[in-house]
């Protein structure tokens, strides 16, 4: 089943991501370590970065062949990034860099059926205008953002290989259907009847013959895709190599416009729902392959899991924005009714599975494996309500920075030091842009957070040292989506720039390079028009990942 060909590199008045200059970072580099290390380690790092970037050093020569490779691309770091930060790592995809998000929760709640053709049709609107070209751009600073990562929600899977992972668009034209799961059972669901898109009241006839199947324990392949991705590859090979039947099966998946997860929990508490949309039954009813997958549980709640190196979490939001306002609106009308849509339910079709006994070995271990990873983890759901963003901007501040320097305080006062911690900074505004970390370790927010508990320091004190933190953020986040800094993204492009004949240089290797750049605390903000709620994992082990959203009072 062969892939589409690849998008058009044509990015019309896009510029192309600036080089930022080795002496801009290394200085950043330096300034940052010098917060959190010790004075005797930062000494033996700052002569690793001072080696590094001396004018004959290998730093330059690095600089220079990054500049000529940045000539013969739309974007230098964009490759590398993917490449580096999700399709080289053999980490399982959940729930080290998936994230996922529940929908609105207003009154009382729909029927299952009912959501999942919701979550259908929109869905489906929105891929339509995907499809024809006329979804409206995305803005940044009033300028038009680079539209990529749509072209990678659907009909798109990333494949597990070795040594390192592809992303494969599928042809939709060809591929006008949907893959449903339930209870590890995999289904083929057309979304057109004689040309033209099923509405929602079709929609609901065709799951709701899914709904009301009796169904006997299978071969939850699904938790496959939660392995480590050698594993996984491994897996996949033994899986589309037992038969032609087996191999047609796991490609319908694979290529499918996305997966409709319909999982048979009923999950009351907040915390309960994000376990359940991120984790599905540990890993039986998901495919986390996939750049989109739609969650509806029985209890009729609903949410996404979205896999990061297909698509960046703001266009993830976007389409799950278009998702809500279309429930929203649909809810006022009540209950569709299917009577006399028996017809549709043909649309559904099994996606044979065969459950040998090795794949049934390869299951469990998978599952067990995924467990062990889960289990010991906490998610909290926190709400703040005696203030928001109203209060905040009352002050002529910005909510989020302020929202992540009281993040940084609180990290502070549990640890007694500022902890590497880093905003992602969107690059869309330029062709092929994706993200990258601005490190909020600097000295006005160390600053802050010594001022904030000083009982010397008056409340004007603290006061101004909050804006000067929040003034030096917001700077740092305005050169760093400008293209004039990129300290991680930089670093990381030169490493790549080595030969494989070449020493990798000591400021690579160096354990407090490392250390300060672990990031501790993992911080993201998506507006959202909607009580929307979204999460992703900590980036090292002992860390916390925090997804936030501000609305005006809390």
């Amino acid at each position: 089943m062969p892939p589409s060909p690849p998008l058009s590199n044509d990015k019309g008045d896009l510029p192309g991501l600036p080089v930022p200059s080795l002496d801009v970072t290394v200085s950043a580099l330096s300034k940052s370590q010098r917060l959190v290390l010790s004075e005797d380690d930062y000494v033996k790092s700052k002569s690793a970065i001072d080696k590094f970037a001396e004018p004959d050093g290998i730093g330059h020569q690095l600089q220079a062949r990054l500049l000529e490779y940045s000539k013969t691309t739309s974007n230098w770091l964009s490759d590398v990034w993917i490449d580096q930060q999700y399709l080289s790592l053999r980490i399982p995809l959940a729930p080290y860099t998936s994230y996922f998000g529940w929908h609105e929760i207003k009154g009382p709640l729909p029927t299952p059926s009912e959501r999942a053709a919701c979550i259908c049709v929109a869905a489906l609107k929105f891929q339509q205008e995907v499809e024809n070209g006329t979804l409206e751009n995305d803005l940044i600073r009033d300028a038009a953002a680079d539209m990529n990562q749509y072209e990678n929600m659907f009909n798109a899977c990333r494949i597990p290989q070795r040594p390192k992972d592809r992303l494969v668009r599928f042809d939709a034209k060809t591929h006008r259907y949907i893959a449903v799961v339930r209870q590890g059972h995999f289904f083929r669901l057309n979304y057109e009847s004689d040309g033209k898109r099923l509405d929602k009241s079709q929609f609901k006839a065709a799951i709701d013959s899914v709904l009301e199947l009796k169904l006997d324990p299978t071969a939850e392949i699904g938790v496959l895709t939660s392995s480590d991705r050698d594993t996984w590859a491994d897996a996949r090979g033994k899986l589309t190599g037992s038969s032609a039947e087996m191999k047609k099966s796991i490609e319908d998946i694979e290529s499918s416009c996305f997966v409709l997860c319909l999982d048979a929990e009923k999950p009351k508490t907040s915390e309960e729902l994000a376990a359940q949309i991120w984790y599905g039954n540990s890993g039986t009813n998901r495919w986390f392959d996939k750049p989109v997958q739609f969650v509806v549980t029985d209890a009729g709640s609903s949410g996404y899991v979205g896999e990061h190196s297909a698509v960046d979490g703001g266009p993830g939001l976007r389409l799950n924005e278009f998702v809500q306002a279309y429930i929203h609106e649909e809810s006022k009308k009540g209950e569709s009714s299917t009577d006399g849509l028996e017809a549709y339910r043909k649309n559904v079709s099994s996606i044979p599975i065969a459950a040998t006994e090795e794949i049934s070995e390869l299951v469990a271990g998978a599952r067990s494996r995924f467990e062990a990873i889960i289990n010991p983890e906490e998610i909290l759901s926190v709400t703040f309500d005696s203030y928001g963003e109203s209060a905040i901007s009352a002050g002529k501040r910005s909510a989020n920075t302020c929202v992540q320097l009281i993040m940084n305080l609180a990290a502070y006062r549990m640890y007694g030091e500022l902890k590497p911690n880093y905003e992602p900074v969107s690059l869309a505004s330029f062709a092929d842009g994706r993200w990258t970390s601005c490190s909020m370790v600097i000295d006005p927010v160390l600053k802050f957070c010594q001022l904030a508990d000083d009982p010397k320091a008056s409340q004007a004190v603290r006061r101004d040292a909050l804006d000067n933190a929040a003034f030096a953020h917001g700077k740092n986040v305005s050169i760093y989506a400008n293209g004039q800094e990129n300290v991680e993204g930089h670093l990381l492009a030169l490493k790549q720039m080595l030969k494989d004949n070449e020493e990798v240089p000591e400021v690579f290797k160096d354990p407090m390079h490392l250390k300060s750049q672990a990031w501790f605390l993992s911080a993201s903000y998506l507006p959202s028009n909607h009580e929307h709620h979204f999460g992703f994992w900590q980036v090292i082990e002992d860390g916390v990942g925090v997804g936030t959203m501000i609305r005006s009072d809390r």
